[in-house]
């Protein structure tokens, strides 16, 4: 499962406007090597759940994506209900802080701090504060 913010500039004839995607991602192989599980069921009712389609990018490894702006609730409520119990617990809410500038023309500032969150996501995380495993049976 990813999580990721994509920032880049839309350049216009007489003005540029910086602005921010966000996607939530999470990919699969068809068949779980461990176990030799077919996957794909699970995965057509996740993205069912997420109202996304499922893309295939080889033969054993499928992926669907969230990134329409009016479907980012779906993930919020979903992981508000259901918390993820590892590191990507940490990216969640780095995404969750880049959802506040959701829809929003960004000023330089709001730019670079997104830039900021960013540098703090995914394979790039150094820091890990697992704290909200404390009381999560609880």
């Amino acid at each position: 499962m990813s999580l990721f913010i994509l920032l880049y500039k839309i350049l216009w004839t007489l003005w540029e406007k910086d602005i921010g995607k966000y996607i939530f991602s999470i990919k699969q192989r068809v068949i779980d090597k461990p176990t030799g599980d077919y996957c794909e069921p699970f995965m057509l009712k996740i993205a069912k759940f997420f109202l996304c389609n499922i893309k295939y990018e080889t033969e054993n490894v499928m992926t669907f994506l969230v990134q329409a702006n009016s479907k980012h609730h779906k993930v919020k409520s979903y992981f508000e209900k259901y918390p993820l119990m590892t590191s990507k617990h940490l990216d969640y809410l780095c995404f969750l802080q880049a959802l506040n500038y959701l829809g929003k023309r960004l000023v330089d500032q709001e730019f670079l701090d997104l830039q900021n969150i960013k540098i703090y996501m995914n394979k790039k995380r150094t820091y890990f504060n697992l704290d909200h495993l404390n009381n999560f049976y609880n």
